[in-house]
């Protein structure tokens, strides 16, 4: 849902019952993102706190006062405000592309989904200069949790996915086949997909067909992790199966990035299972989980600081690899 409004207007929004927000507390507030501009639309971002639903709330919009930008929180003293009046209904739910790329310190997941994202900023630092364009596909992509960070590179971004996924650009067939040209991309983005197909050869046949010549697959996918079908959930894999299974269709491994290894992933497992108990245990529930979950957090970062690079080599909850086609 898109909302819009201009300089000094106030507007009443009704917003339907699968608003699909973010809450921030027991009582119906939401976290959303709207859409601002002085006499024209621009992208902005805000956050609307102590409603309830069926009642009304006003929020002013921090805007910077010279590019017409949403401030920092720090900058607040220095902008103008839009004023808007929003109408709560009920309590929403967290996008996953929000979650993924930003997750709040107290998502059980929060540790894992940092380093998935820095390991990616660090691939694209590394092999994809900003001044050279380069067609993305993202295979698999979900709600497209990561087209943010190819801003500037991606010419286009195209994002594919079976029949039912409204954010994807391209549907794939059922098979998983892609329905586009031979070698029409320089880079295929394959992030936490591979566990979920059922056909793994037919996968990396097509990425390797729509790869051009010395083109590069960037792949995430899980060592070892809880069952979570996305709708199906069949594989796990050990570095050295991964590779070999790669070399098997013409992919030579480049680079690999670990993430969570063998001390770590205890943490990341109590953590999940403690999701699991405390999530649906009412409001003392939702709070000691936040509190567990931001603890196991800290201990993940630290054990896996102390892990010797060799044993995450090849012992990770997550690999990220960095593969190229071959002749």
């Amino acid at each position: 849902m898109q909302l819009f409004a201009h300089q000094g207007e106030a507007r009443r929004y009704r917003l339907d019952k699968e608003f699909p927000y973010p809450t921030n507390n027991s009582k119906g507030a939401i976290a959303s993102i709207f859409k601002t501009g002085i006499g024209r639309q621009m992208p902005g971002r805000a956050t609307l706190w102590m409603g309830r639903p069926g009642r009304s709330v006003r929020y002013a919009y921090p805007r910077n006062r010279r590019r017409g930008m949403l401030a920092d929180e720090k900058q607040t003293d220095r902008c103008w405000f839009v004023g808007i009046t929003i109408r709560v209904i009920r309590m929403g739910t967290t996008p996953q592309s929000n979650r993924r790329l930003h997750p709040s310190v107290f998502d059980s997941d929060y540790y894992s989904l940092v380093r998935l994202r820095s390991s990616l900023v660090r691939i694209i630092e590394r092999y994809l200069p900003e001044k050279i364009k380069v067609a993305i596909f993202d295979y698999g992509c979900g709600d497209v949790p990561y087209r943010t960070l190819f801003d500037g590179i991606a010419n286009p971004y195209i994002a594919g996915d079976i029949s039912g996924n409204p954010d994807a650009d391209m549907v794939l067939d059922p098979s998983g086949c892609v329905p586009c040209e031979d070698e029409a991309f320089d880079v295929v983005l394959s992030i936490q997909a591979l566990e979920h197909v059922p056909d793994v050869s037919v996968y990396l046949t097509e990425a390797r067909r729509l790869l051009r010549q010395s083109g590069l697959m960037i792949l995430a996918t899980h060592g070892w992790w809880t069952h979570h079908p996305y709708p199906h959930d069949y594989w796990r894999w050990t570095r050295e199966g991964l590779t070999t299974i790669l070399n098997a269709h013409q992919f030579e491994v480049i680079e690999v990035y670990w993430i969570i290894g063998m001390l770590a992933y205890s943490c990341q497992l109590r953590a999940q299972c403690w999701k699991g108990v405390l999530e649906n245990r009412g409001v003392l529930g939702r709070l000691l989980l936040r509190v567990i979950s931001f603890t196991y957090q800290k201990l993940m970062h630290i054990a896996d600081k102390i892990t010797p690079d060799h044993v995450g080599q090849s012992n990770a909850a997550i690999y990220v690899m960095v593969v190229r086609k071959v002749s």
